[in-house]
């Protein structure tokens, strides 16, 4: 019966198996070195543990920096800003009051000319203002490709060297937000 007597040997080994994988696992998460107040977190690796290979080795794989990633840093997310710096949503908020739509037209797949030049002039006054990255700024605005957002880009930067109504109106939304 379960939980009477001895174990069977090959229940023995398997629990002397179980024990000694989980020691060397605690072993080689020790020899990780860790960031203070924060546990490190390798992808691919269940529990942020390198895997064990055959080959038992004193340190565990070097990985290039870009595989390693700090869970402290995913858990509290938070868009990058510095102090005083323009954020995406205060630009989108300015864009917004300014040609007079809301911000669920400047992230909707609408094609409209107006909701397009907004959006456009959002997207390239995020370019210009912050230092997101394309792809970022295209996620923000409804999920869009970064091309989408270097295209109004590049055509609002044409727009302003040739009309001058698109400069001013670029001029005061950079105004309105203290830029």
């Amino acid at each position: 019966m379960l939980g009477q007597g001895e174990p069977t040997p090959t229940q023995a080994a398997a629990v002397a198996r179980s024990l000694a994988f989980r020691a060397e696992i605690d072993r080689r998460a020790a020899l990780v070195p860790q960031k203070p107040d924060t546990r490190r977190f390798i992808p691919n690796t269940p529990y942020g543990v390198p895997k064990i290979s055959p080959k038992i080795t004193r340190e565990p794989p070097l990985r290039p920096w870009y595989h390693v990633m700090w869970f402290f840093d995913l858990v509290n997310y938070r868009p990058r800003r510095c102090d005083g710096a323009i954020r995406i949503d205060a630009i989108q908020q300015a864009c917004r009051r300014f040609y007079s739509i809301s911000i669920a037209d400047l992230c909707s797949p609408r094609r409209d000319a107006r909701t397009v030049h907004a959006r456009q002039v959002a997207m390239y006054l995020s370019k210009v203002l912050t230092s997101n990255s394309l792809p970022a700024i295209g996620r923000r605005f409804g999920d869009r490709d970064h091309t989408t957002v270097l295209h109004a880009v590049s055509k609002i930067t044409r727009l302003i060297g040739s009309d001058a109504q698109v400069a001013a109106q670029v001029a005061e939304i950079r105004q309105g937000l203290g830029a």
